[in-house]
């Protein structure tokens, strides 16, 4: 790894950061050709790089779940697995995360300052271009290919309140290579702790040499032709598709609710949708890439004409019912979802094994049944959700998720209330404050605008960049040039993480549950179906055929995700004859959307990816709140003694 260190110069404050555009343009890198033998320093003019100065260090990253990781001055250490840097002087332990299937966080330390690096693989173009080509849509998959050997320039930074100490910005560039092949660790193995399963990988066949080697002759060619006519047709049917205006029928609406799915729904929800074309709407759901989003006709024509296809439909349950739980039934629920959120957790050893199930034995006895920090009778904090936001036809629900969570969280720590922030008073004003979505659209360099983004990113934008307030920098529905001289206040996040502090790998239900009650609303992704446009009330689930993509491999944890929303809390409802653990969930569709801009999906069934990426933004260190404190200290207690 190649990286700069600290200088006097402030090397984020520009228009560009580390070639990348304010909001981050991904043609910008490939046009550079930006890789480990050419990257933004060697594009400097010379007279600029004798200010720069570049060290080599060695990332050592042993395993995907990142065990074991370090950052190692210099380019001799050897990364083994095991003994990563034990005996290497100048290395120091990090955390390391992957950042869903794009790339990485890390967390270390430059001259003793905490800083964060992100770093996303390369890729290019699979047939080279000119200098004036276009480059394909970014979605275009086919049209890619990944150099997961190697990262674009990335970018680190210290706290943006803290990024100048000393007469040093500790904020940078960095570039990345592989350069070794490590073994597979046991601990990436699937394993669920409650049920045997098959941890035999699964290989994708390989491109058969006959079906690269065919005869070209002309009855071959005129195939071709009529596929490639036959293509053409399809590809104009479906742009004109893309142009044309959602519709949703009201038979369509009737039969999901005579169909007692557990949810009802309107189509006045979906009102939003059904005023602009398929494009929008599309993108509305953050689904933007080409190569999915002709994956969607078939859902929105269902939704049109309101004929169900066997092949399309599915969960026909039993009439919906209330029914009421005693204590004891409650408390048996409570045990049977916490422990098959197990199934998202992972262990190498038996011991491990143990230790997770008496953890989730804590939770069960003291975690409570119900939290919502919008009820402020339970929370005792009031004022702490905002509104829902309506993101318009922008893509931008991961800004509005992050800024959401962003600001309750920041409420909550600064709360005027002694019965909220513990032993920290603010002012009522911190009540009105409302972290701006705008802020991230406009400034943020490693997100892409309304084209897109990760609420992970939104988080290091707000702790680099910092959040406005929206009274400052409104939300607009669309990207503004960056005004980073504006007069506008900044909020700068203490921290961002994962919850559990690993994408993919120690997610599960109860650490968002703990996360929730001890900082705040938690931001989360979702693979959003379509006829989630429609839903009223009740605890949805999923009807269409719906392409909730995993990975299948024994050491995968990826899951396809489209949309950004908020948890506000959980509770236990009834739902189609019994009653169900679910989170409580706001959207960014507007207040009109849904039940006044909430859902319910099912808690600890990971359904639609809900429980795959959960982002916790930090205000605070410790619990942020005297009744997270209050709520939390037995369940600590408890899990204080299993170390003992």
């Amino acid at each position: 790894m190649k990286m700069t260190k600290p200088l006097a110069k402030d090397l984020h404050s520009g228009a560009e950061v580390c070639g990348h555009t304010r909001p981050d343009d991904f043609t910008l890198s490939m046009r550079n050709n930006d890789h480990f033998d050419a990257w933004w320093y060697d594009r400097l003019p010379q007279r600029d790089r004798a200010a720069v100065i570049v060290e080599s260090y060695t990332l050592c990253v042993p395993h995907a779940n990142g065990t074991d990781a370090q950052l190692c001055e210099g380019t001799s250490v050897t990364c083994t697995p095991g003994q990563v840097g034990q005996s290497a002087e100048g290395c120091q332990a990090i955390d390391f995360t992957m950042l869903y299937d794009e790339g990485f966080v890390v967390s270390a330390k430059v001259d003793e300052v905490d800083v964060k690096f992100v770093g996303f693989f390369r890729y290019r173009p699979r047939v080279p271009l000119g200098s004036e080509d276009e480059y394909p849509p970014l979605g275009s998959l086919s049209e890619y290919e990944s150099l997961c050997g190697e990262t674009i320039t990335g970018v680190y930074s210290a706290r943006g309140d803290e990024v100048h100490q000393g007469g040093k910005f500790y904020n940078g560039c960095f570039v990345a290579k592989k350069n070794s092949q490590v073994p597979v660790h046991s601990s990436e193995m699937r394993k669920e702790l409650l049920k045997t399963v098959s941890e035999e990988p699964v290989v994708s066949p390989e491109a058969s040499l006959l079906q690269l080697q065919e005869d070209d002759s002309g009855a071959m060619r005129a195939r071709d032709r009529v596929r490639a006519r036959s293509a053409a047709r399809a590809h104009e049917s479906f742009l004109s598709f893309l142009d044309s205006t959602v519709m949703i029928s009201e038979a369509f609406v009737q039969h999901i609710n005579e169909m007692d799915a557990g949810w009802m729904a309107n189509s006045t929800s979906a009102s939003s949708f059904t005023k602009s074309s398929h494009r929008n709407a599309l993108q509305r759901m953050g689904i933007t890439s080409p190569s999915m989003l002709q994956s969607y006709q078939g859902d929105f024509d269902v939704m049109r004409t309101g004929t169900f296809s066997d092949s399309r439909a599915h969960n026909k349950g039993a009439t919906i019912h209330s029914q009421g739980l005693s204590a004891q039934a409650g408390d048996a629920l409570e045990a049977e979802v916490i422990e098959h959120s197990l199934e998202y957790e992972v262990a190498e050893t038996r011991s491990e094994v143990s230790a997770d199930v008496a953890a989730v034995d804590c939770a069960i006895k003291h975690l409570p049944r119900r939290f919502d920090w919008s009820d402020e009778h339970t929370t005792r904090c009031p004022g702490v959700v905002a509104p829902t936001v309506d993101q318009g036809s922008c893509g931008s629900c991961y800004a509005v998720s992050a800024a959401g969570a962003a600001t309750a969280r920041l409420r909550i720590a600064k709360h005027p209330s002694e019965e909220c922030r513990f032993g920290l008073n603010g002012s009522d004003s911190i009540l009105n404050t409302m972290l701006s979505a705008q802020s991230v659209l406009d400034c943020s360099f490693v997100n892409q605008g309304c084209e897109g983004g990760y609420p992970m990113l939104a988080g290091f934008h707000g702790f680099a960049v910092g959040w406005t307030n929206t009274s400052c920098d409104p939300y607009l529905g669309e990207s503004k040039t960056c005004n980073l001289n504006s007069t506008c206040q900044r909020y700068f996040a203490h921290d961002f993480t994962y919850v559990g502090g690993l994408y993919g790998y120690k997610t599960d239900m109860t650490s968002m549950m703990v996360d929730l009650i001890m900082h705040g609303p938690v931001g989360i992704a979702i693979d959003a179906p379509t006829e989630l446009q429609v839903y009223q009330e009740g605890v949805f689930r999923p009807l269409l055929d719906a392409r909730h993509d995993t990975l299948e491999g024994p050491h995968s944890y990826w899951q396809k995700t489209n949309h950004a929303v908020l948890i506000v809390g959980y509770d236990v409802l009834p739902s189609k004859g019994k009653d169900v653990p679910v989170w409580r969930i706001q959207n960014s569709w507007g207040e009109d959307w849904g039940d006044h801009g909430f859902f319910y999906l099912p808690r600890g069934e990971d359904l639609i990816s809900s429980e795959t990426m959960p982002v916790s933004i930090r205000f605070a260190d410790g619990p942020s709140s005297k009744v997270g404190e209050e709520t939390l200290r037995s369940y600590y207690q408890c899990m204080e003694g299993l170390s003992d």
